[in-house]
Parts: C-alpha cells; structure tokens; sequence
C-alpha cells in the first residue's frame, strides 16, 4: 500500500462553501478510501472579518467572552478526542445542523444534538469540551493556514503546497 495523500481543509462551519465542500470530500474520500486524507483545520471566519484588530483573537478571549466560533472549533477537538471516524461524523452533523436546519453551530444545544447525533459519549465529550487549553490550537491552526496563504474557507492545501 502507498502512503496516502494528506490534504489540509481549511474550513469554518458558518461558512456555505465549507459545508458544500464537505460533501464533496466524503465523495471523494468514498472513491479514493485509503489513497486519501483530510487534516481538518480551524480557520474562523469571525478572526478573518474582525475589525477590533491584530492583537484580538478568537482563541485569547477569556471564558467570559461567549464566541460561537471558538465553541465549534473546541467541540471538533473535544469530538477528536473520541477518534478520527467520531470526529468526522461530528463535523458532519455540526454542519448539517447548521446549513439544512439553521442551527447556530456554536451554541452548546447544536454542539451536543451533533455530538448525540454523531454517537458520541457525551459525558466525555462535555468534558473534554470544557478543557479551554483546546483554545490555543484553533490560533496554531489559523496561523499556519495564513503562512500557508489562506484567507478564506474552503481552502485545501495540497502536499507540494498548492
């Protein structure tokens, strides 16, 4: 068996093009199965469009600063936590409940419908979703897709770097 190709998906859940992106790489991960991966990485759109400057993030705000965006991203990582297949299905069903109900993605009853939905343990997926040090990698990931040249979502950064 060759190694498969890892392509970054840089992606938030509010945006339209990411949800249809999606889609369309379960059908491809589907026709390609193991000669293909996806690393899912944060890049939120409410950091892109923020007009309160370079030195606010998403990621720094205390816990007092309620952020949807920040909540979709921990809850990915909280879902991870679970395995790689828990963690797909999550994503699936976080952008479901947003793009085909109209759901907000990062209210916490979206969060657990999706996590329910995606037959996860919810007892250690509120936990782990409560851990704010998994704050820190929605900023490590955003920042190395803006070294990478991303700006906006979709994006999917291939191995050679295009």
């Amino acid at each position: 068996m060759s190694t498969p190709m890892t392509v970054e998906v840089y992606y938030d859940f509010y945006c339209p093009f990411a949800y249809e992106a999606a889609n369309w790489l379960r059908d491809v991960k589907e026709r390609l199965g193991d000669d293909v991966t996806f690393e899912w990485k944060a890049f939120p759109l409410e950091q892109v469009n923020s007009t309160r400057g370079p030195e606010w993030t998403v990621w720094g705000q205390p816990e007092s600063v309620q952020s949807f965006t920040r909540n979709q991203f921990a809850a990915v990582y909280a879902a991870e936590k679970q395995g790689d297949e828990a963690a797909d299905r999550f994503r699936t069903a976080l952008f479901a409940l947003h793009h085909e109900q109209g759901k907000v993605p990062g209210k916490r009853e979206t969060l657990i419908e999706a996590a329910t939905e995606a037959g996860l343990d919810i007892e250690q997926f509120t936990r782990d979703f409560a851990d704010t040090s998994l704050w820190e990698r929605i900023g490590q990931e955003f920042l190395a897709g803006q070294a990478k040249g991303v700006f906006g979502t979709p994006t999917l950064v291939f191995p050679n770097g295009t």
